[in-house]
C-alpha cells in the first residue's frame, strides 16, 4: 500500500498537509512492520498555495496523490473542502496524527488495512449479505488519532 505523509525536514509530520513543503510516499508491507520504501518529494505546496485559487491547489494535490498511487494519507488536519476532496477519491484519511512520520506509519498501518478491508465489504457488519445492511449508506473511511496506537 502507498501512503503520503507531509514531513518536516527532521522526519515529523507536518501539521500542514495543503502548505507542506515536503511529502513522502511510503510503500508498507500488509502488517506494517516493514517500511518497502520511502521517498521524499519536495512539492512546495507552502510556496503554490497561494500563487493560483483555491480549486487550482486542490487540483494540483489531488494530481501527486494520482500519480503516485496513494490510498491513504497520514495528515495533521486539512480544511474541510481538501477532506471532501480525499473522501471522494476514496482516500483513507488518518487525521490528528503528530510525531516521527516513519514510526507512526508502521504504528498506524495495521488500522489502515482494517479500514480498507472494511470498505471492500458490502456487508461492513461481515454477514456476509444475510443482514440487509447493504442498504445503508457507506460509512467515510476516518481514522482520528486522539490516542497512539498500543
Amino acid at each position: 500500500m502507498k501512503i503520503a505523509i507531509p514531513v518536516t525536514p527532521d522526519g515529523q509530520i507536518d501539521p500542514r498537509f495543503g502548505k507542506a513543503h515536503d511529502v513522502a510516499v511510503t510503500e508498507v508491507n500488509e502488517d506494517g512492520s516493514e517500511i518497502l520504501s520511502w521517498d521524499v518529494h519536495q512539492v512546495n505546496w507552502d510556496e503554490l498555495h497561494d500563487s493560483s485559487p483555491h480549486g487550482t491547489h486542490h487540483g494540483r494535490i489531488v494530481r501527486f496523490l494520482i500519480d503516485n498511487g496513494i490510498e491513504a494519507v497520514i495528515i495533521n488536519h486539512a480544511g474541510g473542502p481538501m477532506m471532501n476532496t480525499l473522501s471522494k477519491m476514496g482516500m483513507i484519511i488518518v487525521t490528528e496524527a503528530e510525531g516521527d512520520a516513519q514510526e507512526l506509519t508502521r504504528e498506524i498501518t495495521p488500522q489502515i488495512y482494517e479500514a480498507i478491508e472494511a470498505e471492500s465489504d458490502p456487508h461492513a457488519c461481515g454477514c456476509g449479505g444475510s443482514c440487509g445492511c447493504s442498504d445503508e449508506e457507506p460509512t467515510e473511511q476516518f481514522i482520528e488519532l486522539t490516542t497512539r496506537p498500543e
